[in-house]
């Protein structure tokens, strides 16, 4: 049996006090199931992190566990995250540094962690001036990846380094180490920061690239783990569409939320400024665990992304879309427009001349914006869903260049 020490104890309190004054639905011992559904999405929503209504029931004591129950790491950061729970305690400078190390040893803090190269000059709380060295050995590979960094923080005379390694992960820089490895489990374009405490210090990107399209599988509410299905598999004959019973045959467990992803991350040499992209895809079947279960379509670029959601008629609330640095989420903008249940095949346009994106939806204009900064050029592509949805067919066009890129799954 584990021991939870009371001063954790009281740290957990803290933030759940937090969180449910943030979600603004009374104490949370009056809560219901759906509430802890509506919450576990708006976690997600505002952090890229899933946590299964059934773990917040526990976190909160509304299922029982066992003695000694406490989160894990990663699920701590991101109720922190949602929250935006700061420490306030009005104590003595000297006990407030030694709290906030032990605290920096218990959690990861979502605003810790990252990269940077070189060398960088830093003054400590006691206002001693350190240097540490801290530099990238490979930051560009084929998923998996693992990425590794060398560093020096002898001269530090704390441990307030933290990594974030873009993935929705982190970890302290030990001073007795000189080496961190970090492991990729699927491609994407990772913004990975490091931290002196609560500082940004720098930032840089890692790329994690593939060879062909890949297909994983992982549960909702689990990132440790995603399961590959090979091509041939998950190809069904002119559309990927990895199923129940392919996860089955590999020894997945399929009882709960499945997220299924369909990804291709490479140089598409399309210039993301002047693009059309069309793909004809379907939803997953309607399950009852997830009523809300959406359309995801990421474009990563090499200054930017673009990311766009539909979700079935109730659910727009839920919507969410990013074109460069402009971002609109479903609470706060009317999204309507992308209200949709695509559990037929679809064909969906995505058109950006300029700063200007237009979407269309099987020949029907649905949405036009407008952003500011450039995104780049194309070097990657997601098709995300929850449950078990399909891809026919993906076409980039350099609308400049006439480049094409065209994907049939034959």
């Amino acid at each position: 049996m584990s021991i939870v020490s009371e001063e954790k104890n009281t740290y957990l309190r803290l933030v759940l006090a937090e969180v449910e004054n943030k979600f603004n639905r009374g104490k949370s011992n009056s809560w219901v199931n759906r509430d802890f559904h509506d919450l576990s999405f708006e976690v997600l929503q505002e952090t890229d992190t899933r946590l299964s209504a059934d773990t917040l029931k526990r976190i909160f004591g509304k299922l029982k566990t066992a003695d000694g129950y406490y989160p894990q790491e990663a699920t701590l950061m991101a109720l922190i995250k949602y929250s935006g729970y700061q420490p306030k305690q009005p104590i003595n400078e000297e006990r407030q540094r030694g709290l906030n190390r032990k605290i920096a040893s218990l959690i990861f803090i979502p605003v810790l962690v990252g990269i940077l190269i070189g060398s960088v000059i830093l003054f400590s709380q006691d206002n001693t001036l350190h240097a540490f060295q801290f530099e990238y050995v490979n930051k560009q590979g084929t998923a998996p990846f693992t990425a590794s960094f060398h560093y020096d923080v002898s001269q530090l005379n704390d441990d307030t380094l933290w990594l974030n390694f873009g993935d929705n992960t982190g970890h302290p820089l030990p001073r007795n180490e000189n080496l961190i490895n970090h492991y990729y489990r699927y491609p994407g374009l990772f913004n990975t920061e490091l931290y002196y405490g609560k500082k940004k210090i720098d930032s840089a990107e890692v790329y994690v690239g593939s060879e062909d399209w890949i297909v994983l599988a992982n549960r909702w509410h689990d990132e440790t783990r995603y399961y590959p299905v090979s091509l041939p598999v998950a190809n069904k004959g002119g559309y990927l569409h990895a199923t129940a019973r392919d996860l089955v045959d590999m020894g997945m467990d399929t009882v709960g939320i499945i997220m299924t992803q369909y990804c291709n991350f490479k140089n598409f040499g399309i210039d993301g400024s002047n693009f059309r992209m069309r793909c004809v895809l379907k939803n997953a079947i309607y399950k009852p665990p997830v009523r809300c279960n959406g359309v995801h379509i990421e474009i990563q670029e090499t200054s930017g992304k673009i990311f766009q959601t539909f979700n079935k008629p109730g659910c727009e609330r839920w919507n969410y879309i990013q074109y460069g640095e402009k971002i609109m989420e479903g609470d706060h903008n009317d999204l309507s427009a992308f209200a949709y249940d695509l559990s037929e095949w679809s064909e969906v346009v995505i058109t950006v001349q300029g700063k200007s994106a237009e979407i269309t939806l099987n020949g029907n204009r649905l949405y036009q914006l407008t952003f500011n900064n450039p995104i780049g050029y194309i070097n990657g592509l997601r098709f995300l869903y929850y449950g078990f949805g399909a891809v026919k067919s993906v076409e980039l066009e350099d609308l400049r260049t006439c480049e094409m890129y065209q994907e049939s799954f034959n």
